[in-house]
C-alpha cells in the first residue's frame, strides 16, 4: 500500500516512470526480434516492392514548338520508347534513364520509377533484419536511392531540352508500397479486393500502402504498420519489464522520500505561520479601510459653491472651472455671480 501511495502522489516518481517506460519501449523495438514477421525468433523477414514511385516538379508551360523540338532531337535509341498523346497532350519517354520514365505535361515534369522485370515478374526485395531499426534503415535507404535517381533524370531531361524550371524542387506525387510476409496481411483471402484510405489490395497476395493527402512520402505508413504490429507482439514482455522497473524505482525513491519528510514538515510549518501573519496584516488593513470610510462619512462636507469660491482667484479661473460651475443649481449660480461682482467691486 505504501508503494502505491508513492506512485500516485510523488511527481518525481511520475517523471522517472515516464522516462523509464520510454526507454523500455525503444529498447525492445531496437534490439528485439518480432515473432509475427519472423521465421526464427531473432530474424525478421518481409517482402517489399516499391510500385509506381513518382516525383514531380513544376516547369514553364509547354508549347507545341517545344514538344516538336523534343520529338525531332531525341536520340534514335529513345524514339521507339517515346509517345505523344494528342488528346491529353502528355509526352512519355520510357526508360529515359534505367528504370525511369519521363512524363512531360502542360506545366509539370514527372519521373516514374519502375522495377526490373525478372522472369516475367516485377523485382521484389526481401528485407531480412534482426531489429525494427535495421528494417527501418534499409527501407529508408532504398527509398532515398530511388528518389535520387528520379530527381537526377528530371534535372537531366530539363537541361537537355532547355525546359525552364522555376525555383523549386521535385516532390513526391504518388507511390504504392507493396508488402507481403506479415501474419495479418497473409491471412487475407486472395480473392478479396480492398480499397481503403491508406492501403489497397488489388493483387492476390500482399497489400499496398498508398499515398494520401496526409502522407505523401513512401515507406512511412508501411514502417508505422510494422512497428505497431511489433509492439503488439512484444507487449507482454514490455509489461513485465515496466512492472519490474516501477517496483525498483519505487524502492530506490522510498529512502529518499523518508529523509526528506522532516524537512518538508518543517517547511510546511513555516509557511503556515507566515500565512497566518499575513492574514492578520490583511485583516488589520481591511479594518483600517472601514474606519477611514466611516470617518470620511462623518466629516462635514464642503459644498461645491464654497469650494469654487476658494479656488477662483482670478478672472481666468472662471473658464478653468467652467464644468464645476455648470453643475451648480440656479440659486448657487446666482449667489456665485453676486460674489464675483462684489469681489470685483471691492477691488
Amino acid at each position: 500500500m505504501r508503494l502505491m501511495g508513492i506512485k500516485k502522489e510523488n511527481p518525481m516518481y511520475k517523471e522517472e516512470r515516464k522516462e523509464q517506460d520510454s526507454k523500455i519501449l525503444n529498447k525492445f523495438l531496437q534490439e528485439a526480434g518480432f515473432n509475427s514477421m519472423t521465421t526464427t525468433p531473432s530474424t525478421q523477414k518481409i517482402l517489399w516492392r516499391p510500385n509506381n514511385y513518382r516525383r514531380q516538379i513544376q516547369v514553364k508551360t509547354k508549347t507545341n514548338s517545344g514538344v516538336e523540338t523534343i520529338l525531332t532531337t531525341i536520340p534514335l535509341s529513345m524514339r521507339k520508347n517515346t509517345t505523344y498523346n494528342d488528346h491529353t497532350k502528355l509526352l512519355f519517354i520510357k526508360n529515359y534513364q534505367p528504370n525511369i520514365t519521363i512524363q512531360y505535361g502542360k506545366n509539370t515534369l514527372t519521373g516514374i520509377f519502375s522495377q526490373n522485370i525478372i522472369h516475367g515478374k516485377k523485382e521484389t526485395y526481401l528485407i531480412e533484419t534482426k531489429t525494427f531499426k535495421q528494417c527501418q534503415n534499409l527501407l529508408d535507404k532504398k527509398r532515398d536511392e530511388i528518389k535520387t535517381r528520379i530527381d537526377k533524370a528530371l534535372i537531366d531531361f530539363a537541361k537537355t531540352f532547355k525546359i525552364y524550371i522555376p525555383v523549386c524542387s521535385p516532390k513526391w506525387d504518388r507511390y504504392e508500397d507493396w508488402v507481403k510476409g506479415e501474419d495479418y496481411i497473409d491471412q487475407i483471402p486472395k480473392e478479396t479486393i480492398i480499397h481503403d484510405t491508406y492501403f489497397k489490395k488489388v493483387y492476390g497476395d500482399g497489400i499496398e500502402f498508398k499515398s494520401s493527402q496526409n502522407q505523401k512520402e513512401p515507406v512511412v505508413l508501411m514502417k508505422n504498420y510494422i512497428k505497431n504490429r511489433a509492439v503488439e507482439d512484444i507487449s507482454p514482455q514490455i509489461a513485465d519489464e515496466i512492472n519490474h522497473m516501477h517496483t525498483s524505482l519505487a524502492e530506490e525513491l522510498n529512502p529518499t522520500i523518508t529523509k526528506l519528510t522532516p524537512a518538508i514538515k518543517a517547511l510546511t510549518e513555516q509557511i503556515t505561520l507566515h500565512l497566518a501573519v499575513e492574514k492578520r496584516k490583511l485583516d488589520n488593513e481591511i479594518e483600517m479601510n472601514h474606519l477611514l470610510k466611516d470617518l470620511k462619512h462623518h466629516l462635514p462636507r464642503q459644498s461645491t459653491l464654497e469650494s469654487l469660491k476658494m479656488r477662483i482667484t482670478t478672472h481666468n479661473d472662471i473658464f478653468k472651472y467652467k464644468k464645476d460651475i455648470d453643475k451648480l443649481s440656479d440659486n448657487d449660480k446666482h449667489e456665485l455671480s453676486e460674489w464675483l461682482f462684489k469681489r470685483k467691486a471691492g477691488r
